[in-house]
């Protein structure tokens, strides 16, 4: 099973509100697993279910491209206990989630690109999937993936969900980005730069619509102009501190739906704590790009 997800959900001074759900009542982060702030998320949450996952999300509640996420993790599983199967590798995975969509029969189109640190491994990991017509926040912990809006879990006969890898097609679409030893109660820091090209300005150019996703070591110092174009990096040593990066074709993102709407879909935080584990960490969303950015109401 894939790293888990979870986003934070940001209320917006006169926006509507979006929610990543079903139908009404339902919600993205049913079990209380995330606490958002603005364009911070933070999670310190343990699973007391141990055959089983805990998974939650949450979007900002207004359109934007693109952003980088910072995210950063405390490492609670110590290698010595860290055994060589799917549950007891790491503590969970911390994702950051876009190109959302919302489909005319409620069901979501989304991408993930989620992290964790695999101690029994001692490397950091991704993956990149796109889902296409998910159902509601209920089904988010149904089973060992997302579910379509019947509860059928993706993979199973009937399911009108469906999933596709862009980081790798074995072994549940997950990478090594880093072997790296991480002793207990350290951090591991990802950046995860989210590029959506527009086919002519600096840092954009390509097809417009391609989405670009890029994993940091350490912050790349992306900026981008006020009309959200020429995105330049400032970092010296850019490509040195690179660790992986692959471009998710116009054909396989929600552009053509919404390129009447500006081009602009939702962000958001992601997370799936594994069984009987503790997942502790946080999100920064920086230099986030589109509509007026999230603010926290008092």
């Amino acid at each position: 099973m894939k790293i888990m997800k979870k986003i934070a959900a940001v209320t917006i001074a006169a926006a509507a509100l979006f929610a990543f759900a079903g139908c009404a009542g339902e919600s993205e982060d049913e079990n209380g697993m995330l606490s958002v702030s603005g364009k911070k998320c933070s999670i310190d949450y343990t699973n007391e279910k141990p055959e089983n996952y805990s998974r939650a999300f949450e979007t900002l509640k207004t359109k934007h491209f693109d952003a980088v996420c910072k995210i950063e993790s405390t490492v609670n599983l110590a290698k010595k206990d860290a055994k060589d199967d799917t549950n007891n590798r790491a503590d969970g995975v911390m994702g950051y989630i876009f190109d959302v969509l919302k489909n005319d029969d409620g069901s979501y189109n989304f991408t993930i690109a989620g992290v964790r640190y695999n101690a029994y491994a001692q490397a950091v990991q991704a993956y990149i999937t796109a889902y296409k017509n998910v159902g509601g926040g209920k089904y988010l912990s149904a089973g060992n993936d997302f579910c379509d809006k019947n509860g059928v879990e993706i993979g199973q006969e009937g399911c009108l969900a469906s999933s596709k890898e862009f980081l790798s097609e074995t072994n549940s679409g997950i990478i090594d980005l880093e072997p790296k030893a991480i002793a207990k109660g350290e951090k591991a820091t990802i950046w995860i730069d989210l590029v959506c090209k527009d086919g002519k300005s600096n840092g954009r150019t390509g097809t417009e619509g391609d989405y670009v996703v890029t994993f940091y070591r350490q912050d790349p110092q992306r900026t981008t102009s006020a009309a959200g174009k020429d995105t330049t990096y400032k970092a010296e040593n850019l490509e040195d501190i690179k660790l992986h990066s692959v471009i998710i074709p116009v054909a396989n993102t929600n552009y053509s739906s919404i390129k009447a709407k500006s081009a602009q879909s939702y962000l958001g935080f992601y997370a799936n704590v594994y069984g009987g584990k503790t997942l502790t960490g946080t999100w920064e969303l920086l230099d986030l790009e589109g509509a007026a950015e999230p603010v926290e109401l008092e």
